[in-house]
């Protein structure tokens, strides 16, 4: 099993690394993780892939990139997962979007690759909010570890845990038809209204359901409340805004739904262990 982590990093990168998978096996695998790359920019960056050779998972820690695919768009934000299947073309690009990225990627190949991918619903370009992105971070991070080890035993590791996460994915890609009739509009919603002072009580009304019925939606398939997942997608914009934007705090509290800037300050030191003004500062000189 061989590995490479580039010494040098390409233009505009803060961090750059990328693990290959390497095995002579004698006999192909149906599927395995060809490649874990980790990229961090600062400077804006497009590209563009006519025919995809890999399944590929990618999500972001921090940023946001606007991808395209199949007559497709989407921003990818932290919180979500990207799925682009094999053969298919897609571009993405920063230029739009401050610039500034953190991505994790995995790319996966195999001798069963597409009858995999058909039967698991990922043949199709696809982005789902994750019910843990932090737990899926962890995943992509130790899949990458065991590539970089380089140690065969760790072979049955990695394909467990790839066969995992390409499950937990499949599972989001074939939501219950309560979920995909109800909870997919409520997400919508709530991503496109993140400014809404009363945002669950109008995601409720908007849907004409109980809070307790959209609590329940929530609780039964991303193991969270209503209220957590709108605090953590405001808290998670509102760090896109501090490090990409001039806005003020105050300006930032407001776009994020909250009519005192302390009260935002204070849930946002709750979230970073920082208050505003201070995670901004750290952004980097170059933005």
């Amino acid at each position: 099993m061989a590995n490479h982590q580039s010494s040098v990093p390409p233009d505009g990168c803060l961090r750059f690394q990328v693990h290959y998978w390497n095995m002579k096996l004698g006999f192909e695998l149906p599927l395995y993780v060809f490649c874990f790359e980790e990229t961090e920019r600062v400077f804006p960056r497009g590209f563009q892939c006519g025919s995809n050779p890999f399944l590929l998972l990618a999500l972001l820690e921090s940023g946001a990139l606007r991808y395209t695919s199949s007559g497709r768009a989407h921003t990818l934000v932290p919180g979500e997962i990207l799925i682009i299947p094999r053969h298919a073309e897609y571009a993405f690009e920063s230029y739009s979007t401050g610039g500034a990225y953190r991505k994790l990627v995995l790319e996966f190949r195999g001798g069963k690759l597409d009858l995999i991918a058909k039967s698991l619903n990922l043949d199709r370009f696809g982005v789902y909010a994750l019910p843990d992105p932090e737990q899926t971070i962890r995943t992509f991070r130790e899949i990458g570890a065991l590539l970089e080890s380089g140690r065969s035993k760790e072979v049955p590791r990695i394909m467990g845990k790839a066969t995992e996460l390409l499950t937990a994915c499949s599972m989001l890609a074939c939501p219950a038809p309560e979920r995909d009739a109800i909870l997919q509009t409520a997400l919508n919603f709530i991503e496109s209204n993140l400014e809404l002072p009363h945002l669950l009580e109008q995601t409720a009304e908007r849907l004409h359901i109980s809070r307790s019925t959209l609590g329940r939606l929530f609780h039964v398939h991303l193991h969270c409340s209503p209220r957590k997942y709108i605090f953590r997608r405001r808290m998670e914009s509102a760090e896109y805004l501090l490090k990409n934007t001039d806005f003020s705090v105050k300006e930032t509290a407001f776009r994020l739904g909250y009519c005192n800037q302390f009260h935002f300050s204070s849930e946002f030191k709750r979230w970073k262990g920082c208050p505003p003004a201070e995670y901004r500062k750290s952004r980097p000189d170059t933005l």
